[in-house]
């Protein structure tokens, strides 16, 4: 056994913040519910705050009214001086640094927790930034313990650039729940019980942390982005396909995140044509992608343009657009970090 890494100052000042995209109903109704029943947040050693964070595209049920909440938590943004013309959410994010931050300085809360629905079949997800400290990695871990149920996965990302902008990064630490499918506007009685569970699971483990319980070293997979595909297209742009099912609906491997993994058993993606197939805008739909080279099918579903995904270790050739340094990277390896715990990344995209 060994102590979890970093500073074991207590987190006492802990926000949960619901409704940053104002069509993800699970965080809206429970910061709404929560602002009336705060007692689910409370425990021993702290008492968590809810936020509505965006009220104006709650009310209306968009993403946003003039421009994305969770990418204006920058310096500049923050910084600047107010006017009456100010888009509506460069408003509300300095109105939330005051309650919450301010951002980058010792005032600022300990930790927030920012609460997402997602269209894709990703379950359960963590979302947290690289430079983090290892508290989120014990976080995740002690969830995939709590909930062995429901899957939850942890995806840390580089955000462009040198500085943050989500609304966790006001804080000192702090991480985002992303849970899914869940169409934008509709509430979904399973994933609002599912999302209410784990807040739960979270706020117990930041009790824990606070009470000074040590926690073992671990492994578990962490996912990052690599790259994209992109939907089959004519000359001029437009679409000429679809998601099929099979990978909208997770039927790859129990999620969108799990279907793209490898390297035992490669995931195939495939895009349903809508429209007869052109030369000049790409393979015809009887002819599967690999890797970026082209090859035929050995079955080909008809009507189908096979897009396959391989790991690197069965990749022959480099793919267009993906470093050779990426490649790598996405191998399967055991990273220790010095803190107890064991990193294993498996990614393959």
């Amino acid at each position: 056994m060994c102590s979890l890494p970093g500073s074991r100052k207590p987190l006492l000042r802990v926000a949960v913040t619901g409704g940053t995209h104002g069509n993800e109903m699970c965080g809206v109704y429970l910061a709404r519910y929560w602002l009336q029943n705060p007692g689910e947040l409370q425990r021993p050693s702290f008492s968590a705050m809810p936020v509505l964070a965006n009220p104006a595209a709650t009310a209306a049920c968009r993403r946003y009214i003039d421009r994305d909440l969770n990418r204006t938590f920058t310096l500049t943004f923050l910084g600047s001086t107010a006017t009456p013309d100010d888009p509506y959410e460069v408003k509300r994010a300095q109105e939330l640094n005051q309650l919450l931050g301010p951002k980058g300085t010792c005032q600022a809360f300990d930790f927030i927790l920012d609460l997402h629905n997602t269209t894709a079949n990703t379950g359960a997800c963590l979302i947290s930034e690289v430079s983090q400290n290892p508290f989120n990695l014990h976080l995740c871990h002690y969830l995939q313990l709590q909930n062995p149920g429901l899957p939850c996965r942890l995806f840390q990302f580089e955000p462009p650039g040198t500085e943050s902008y989500s609304m966790d990064s006001v804080s000192k630490n702090g991480i985002s729940l992303e849970l899914g499918p869940q169409p934008q506007g509709v509430l979904r009685a399973e994933l609002f019980s599912q999302m209410r569970a784990m807040v739960a699971s979270i706020l117990d483990f930041i009790e824990l942390f606070n009470q000074g319980m040590e926690f073992p070293a671990f492994e578990m997979e962490v996912y990052k982005n690599l790259g994209s595909v992109d939907f089959p297209r004519t000359t001029d742009g437009h679409l000429t396909g679809t998601v099929h099912s099979r990978l909208q609906m997770g039927k790859l491997g129990g999620g969108a995140l799990q279907g793209w993994r490898g390297p035992a058993q490669p995931a195939s993606v495939y895009f349903l044509e809508t429209a007869e197939p052109n030369p000049a805008s790409g393979p015809a739909p009887d002819t599967a992608i690999r890797g970026g080279l082209e090859t035929p099918p050995e079955h080909p579903p008809v009507g189908f343009t096979n897009i396959q995904t391989k790991s690197p270790a069965q990749e022959e050739k480099p793919q267009p657009g993906i470093r050779r340094e990426d490649r790598r990277r996405s191998r399967r390896e055991v990273l220790r970090t010095g803190h107890g715990c064991m990193l294993k990344s498996e990614v393959c995209c």
